[in-house]
């Protein structure tokens, strides 16, 4: 593994520790560590060995830490996971190695409760938004402000990504810790295409709605029977 600036000046740290006062024996005792030391040191570097290389998208060098025992889920100093950092940035390939590690699709940020795919479609990111929601991810997600995916997609004029939140069940009548919704928000910076697209989604989602209702009323009409199953499963 590389080198990096922090090994540099955390072992520096380490080695100015001992008093200048003391004699160079002393001093030279004073600078062994113990070997559960050593181990916690070395677990340190490689952690943050795992939080550049994934924002640096050096694929190798992650599989690499990942093998020398870094926590795929810990959290920087920053409060966020190798595989935020990896979205951030639109690195595809590591957020890939990362998911298929068993990263959490789902964490959050510790400062402001931003959710992996927050971070990936704040920034433009459709490919590693597309991975993200291929495996499942919460959609509707809220950071601590009461903002979603789609908010922020919204927020930054990502009309693509707004599509494919969109297009994937993304809550359009959540509101923020404010009462805005999606739709309120591009309205709000006029953002006149995403505002077409989400009112173009709810009345699609509308009509389905009103279709299905339509088809569970025929139902009922042509199969009396019928309407005690479907009852009891709506119960259910």
């Amino acid at each position: 593994m590389k080198i990096t600036r922090i090994k540099i000046l955390f072992i520096a740290l380490l080695l100015s520790t001992a008093a200048p006062s003391l004699p160079a024996e002393e001093q030279q005792e004073q600078r062994r560590l113990s070997p559960a030391e050593l181990m916690r040191l070395r677990r340190i570097l490689v952690q943050e060995d795992l939080f550049s290389h994934a924002q640096a998208g050096d694929v190798l060098e992650v599989e690499q830490t990942l093998a020398a025992g870094a926590n795929i889920n810990k959290k920087n100093r920053f409060g966020q996971s190798a595989l935020m950092l990896a979205a951030t940035m639109g690195r595809l390939a590591v957020a890939e190695l990362l998911v298929e590690e068993g990263a959490d699709i789902n964490a959050k940020d510790m400062e402001h409760g931003r959710s992996v795919l927050m971070f990936a479609v704040a920034d433009g990111h459709l490919a590693v938004a597309e991975l993200l929601i291929a495996k499942d991810v919460n959609v509707n997600a809220k950071n601590n402000d009461g903002y979603t995916a789609l908010m922020f997609a919204t927020i930054r004029g990502r009309l693509e990504i707004v599509k494919l939140l969109l297009e994937n069940d993304a809550d359009i009548t959540i509101k923020n810790n404010w009462g805005e919704t999606a739709l309120g928000i591009a309205r709000e910076r006029n953002e006149t295409a995403i505002v077409q697209l989400i009112r173009d989604e709810w009345a699609a989602r509308q009509k389905r709605k009103k279709d299905v209702a339509a088809a569970v009323e025929e139902a009922r009409q042509v199969y009396p029977d019928i309407s005690k199953l479907i009852s009891e499963f709506e119960t259910e």
